[in-house]
């Protein structure tokens, strides 16, 4: 314990000197003993409160959960993977006709060719020391968790958490196991490593091609990392987030399928493989055979990436071997080539102290290797995760980077499906070229309506690619905008050129006169001028077009899939990530304008933003209660003396104010009385049954605060007990929400047709029993095995106990958890009534008088720098 407080507070220096004369001892009434015992009671009544588990008939509808911030490393190269073609000619006119709106660099002067003058000397050394762009000076989401006076507040709350625990520490108390001062010290020290605790993972699903790889690239500050497969489809088959981590590393870990789960994926390629070979296509429809030979190309490409040289050596086992011969000798190749750490705990952890390498092995774990003989390890992957150091994740945000939803394979159908409704925002990733149209945007859009998910947008890739003839014919009403831009870039870099053949014709290896020099220094600022001039034309007219291409697009994305049910409009980017790269070593000032417009730092910034509704949440509550209950806690201890008296009474006792009274016997009964309404509640409907718990715990904690109020020395245990309330409060929100979110993806599971639903599973092998049907008559035999299944009374009978269990799953795990956080809140006051009556603590106070009036002086400053904050804190949440 003692190196925790070395670690954690200030130099001895910076503790705070408290004179006697702040400390200022409560006086004793006959009413403490009584207060105590009926405040124990209180206690033991949270203990034993139970929950109880309500039909699904009941449940209540969830509601969406609140939405999650963000830190970074230098980037390396300029590069981006999705790139349009960059046409250039000397001849100014051609250039111009043939100018593409980005993917080229801005060019720099040439300052090798000529000696500068001293002034330029000086502007070259500057340079070396610009201020390069940094993601850590974007500006922050516009959230009041960013304010500055919440931020300031979090910052003092910190400090006068670590002047409690410097002040704790100042005795040798702390040192004696199970001291009282000892339990307030680790609390304090806790409380001064508080981060807002939150997670919220945004999910990217595009299909090949469309530049998503090149967008983490952009979002992580990483260029080449996530790497675009030179093979195609095996890039995005496996779900890959990117978490962070404090460490300048990179951890990957790898999440295999068991042994069980391939071979259910095996059984279902080799079926495709085998009906493709063995049906001549004449009794089939063309799109039936179409579907088929997909399957089977997909199946043959699955099994070569698995064992590749093991099926040249076995060939027989694609079609000649039984099925249960071919798929117990499959599970056994696996069984070879999957790590034996993987088979034990489905987990394989690799730590890369390089980013290169790191990357390197991302390609090798999610795409083919070229290597004859050599398995691939992506068919074997259900997901990867990586830990790095990224401004981006630094607060708590998981990118991840998901398979697309048209993969055949349907295993990883089913897991980007799941995945993509837990997800806290889901983008789908396109080119701007045909956002509108694109097959892949509507599928994610289709799955968000069958699983009722409202947090979908859309992020367009190059938005840079304009060529300036076509943007003409696309919009009339700009092509005399258009033209007269082009004219002025034209006649500004012809400028710019006739300037740099004048500068040409002088000599510098020649003595030049005082004349020559000045007139040469003139047309150095002349050429820079004329330079700036047209590359800001160039700019303009590119900010202008992408501009109106991105609301254009924009535009017909919301027409399409927004819907009057949604609350808010569709979240859509336009990005550029070649902008981005091209721009990003340049210097601040010389960078910000066209990095600004490539887009990445909006999305980023919306990211960001995610995460920080929740984090204001949990820093309120640590500064409006945590930190008070903590100093709570702590007047307790030293007021021993006065409390002492009303414990040994036991709890019942006689005040001229109050008369005689039995607070333990009051107690029970009014639990048994609420409990009773209670649990009827619950089971006619779980929400009003969760807000009725917690006006319950609520006015047992009233009942209690009143009744010590009555007393002055009271005042500090009814202030504590309204803190530990509020902590408690907090929690039991905290779990509800949980349980909320958990019913809405219930809800889907329950009532949506996606495959991954409760009827989809169960349906699963009906209507694979079904496609296996082809030729004449086949469409009256796949009715016949649909109707049948539908027609089973078990289908509905199995819907309706899948739906139970797993209603059950979530309303025991909701009991646990809301169980634990009684406890432990109960744990805590259990722990200062016993402060008020323990002999131990009346020896640790006795034994350090001066410990304990310094301690009184820290708690009291402490207090009213709270008590500051506090209001400081009010005064922005409740303008806002």
């Amino acid at each position: 314990m003692t190196e925790g407080v070395n670690a954690i507070l200030p130099s001895p220096s910076a503790r705070i000197q408290s004179s006697p004369d702040n400390y200022t001892k409560g006086t004793s009434t006959p009413q403490s003993s009584d207060s105590q015992v009926m405040v124990r009671e209180v206690v033991n009544d949270l203990s034993d409160l139970r929950l109880a588990s309500v039909s699904e008939r009941d449940a209540p509808s969830a509601t969406r959960t609140p939405l999650i911030q963000l830190t970074p490393t230098p980037p390396v190269t300029q590069r981006d993977t999705i790139q349009s073609p960059q046409i250039r000619e000397d001849s100014i006119v051609g250039g111009l006709n043939a100018l593409r709106l980005g993917g080229a660099a801005q060019e720099e002067t040439d300052q090798a060719s000529r000696s500068p003058s001293p002034g330029r000397r000086r502007r070259s050394r500057s340079s070396l020391n610009m201020n390069v762009y940094s993601v850590e000076d974007e500006n922050p989401p516009e959230s009041l968790f960013y304010a500055s006076d919440i931020q300031n507040a979090l910052i003092r709350a910190k400090s006068a958490s670590q002047r409690i625990a410097l002040a704790l520490s100042n005795s040798t108390l702390h040192k004696e196991p199970g001291s009282r001062i000892d339990n307030l010290l680790r609390t304090a020290l806790n409380l001064t490593k508080f981060k807002p605790p939150s997670s919220r993972t945004v999910g990217l699903v595009g299909d090949s091609g469309v530049g998503k790889s090149s967008l983490i690239n952009s979002l992580l500050d990483r260029p080449d990392f996530a790497r675009a497969s030179s093979s195609g489809s095996a890039c995005t088959c496996v779900v890959t987030e990117y978490h962070y981590h404090n460490k300048e590393d990179f951890i990957i870990h790898i999440d295999y399928f068991s042994l069980t789960e391939l071979s259910t994926q095996f059984d279902e390629l080799l079926r495709a493989h085998r009906e493709y070979r063995r049906s001549s296509g004449d009794r089939m429809l063309p799109e039936e055979r179409e579907d088929l030979k997909k399957r089977s190309e997909l199946a043959d490409s699955t099994f070569k990436a698995c064992f590749k040289s093991r099926l040249t050596i076995n060939h027989a086992i694609m079609n000649k071997l039984s099925i249960e011969d071919a798929l117990k000798t499959m599970k056994q190749w696996a069984s070879e080539l999957i790590p034996a750490d993987a088979q034990r705990d489905r987990e394989v952890r690799e730590v890369y102290t390089d980013a290169r390498a790191c990357s390197q092995r991302l390609q090798e774990l999610t795409s083919e290797i070229e290597e004859p003989g050599e398995s691939c390890p992506w068919p074997f992957i259900r997901k990867i995760r990586v830990h790095m150091k990224a401004h981006i994740l630094g607060k708590g945000l998981v990118i991840a980077d998901l398979p697309g939803l048209r993969d055949l394979n349907s295993a990883r159908q089913n897991v980007t499906e799941r995945y993509v409704r837990q997800c806290h925002q889901i983008f789908a990733v396109t080119g701007i070229g045909r956002a509108a149209t694109n097959v892949g945007v509507r599928d994610v859009f289709d799955l968000g309506r069958s699983a009722a998910l409202s947090n979908i947008g859309v992020i367009c890739t190059m938005a840079d690619d304009i060529r300036l003839n076509e943007a003409m014919n696309d919009w009339p009403m700009e092509k005399a905008y258009i033209s007269e831009m082009r004219k002025k870039i034209a006649e500004a870099k012809h400028g710019y050129e006739e300037i740099q053949l004048d500068i040409d014709g002088f000599d510098v290896h020649e003595d030049l006169d005082d004349e020559e020099k000045e007139e040469l220094s003139q047309l150095y600022q002349e050429r820079d001028s004329t330079k700036k001039a047209y590359k800001d034309h160039e700019f303009e007219l590119k900010r202008h077009l992408m501009k109106l291409r991105n609301s254009k697009v924009t535009a017909e994305l919301r027409t399409r899939y927004q819907t009057p049910a949604d609350k808010e409009a569709l979240n859509i980017f336009c990005v550029s990530n070649t902008l981005y790269w091209d721009n990003r070593n340049r210097s601040k000032q010389a960078a910000l304008s066209t990095i600004d417009l490539s887009g990445i730092p909006s999305v980023r910034r919306y990211c960001i933003g995610i995460v920080a509704d929740n984090h204001l949440k949990a820093t309120v509550e640590y500064i409006k209660n945590e930190i008070p209950a903590l100093l709570g806690s702590i007047e307790l201890w030293w007021h021993h003396s006065s409390y002492a008296a009303w414990c040994r009474n036991y709890g019942t006792h006689y005040t001229k104010a109050c008369r005689h009274r039995c607070w333990n016997s009051e107690a029970v009964a009014e639990m048994k009385n609420g409990s009773s309404n209670m649990w009827d509640v619950f089971i006619a409907a779980a929400e009003t049954y969760n807000d009725e718990l917690k006006a319950s715990i609520r006015n047992r904690f009233l009942l209690a605060m009143n009744e010590v109020r009555n007393s002055v020395v009271m005042l500090t245990l009814s202030r504590t007990l309204k803190h530990q309330y509020h902590v408690l409060k907090y929690s039991m929100e905290k779990c509800i929400e949980e349980f909320q979110a958990k019913l809405r993806l219930l809800q889907a599971d329950a009532f949506s047709p996606v495959r991954t639903s409760i009827v989809g599973k169960l349906l699963e092998q009906t209507y694979r029993s079904a496609n296996k049907e082809h030729g004449t008559g086949s469409d009256r035999r796949k009715k016949a095995i649909i109707n049948q299944a539908f027609r089973s009374v078990s289908l509905f009978d199995n819907h309706r106990n899948t739906f139970r269990a797993m209603f059950h799953t979530l309303a025991d795990n909701l009991e646990k958890k809301l169980e634990e956080a009684v406890a432990e809140q109960v744990a805590i006051i259990e722990a200062d009534l016993n402060t008020l009556k323990s002999d131990n603590v009346i020896q640790e106070h006795e034994r350090n008088p001066e410990f304990r009036r310094t301690l009184a002086g820290s708690v009291e400053s402490v207090q009213e720098e709270m008590a500051r904050i506090s209001s400081m804190v009010d005064g922005v949440v409740n303008t806002a």
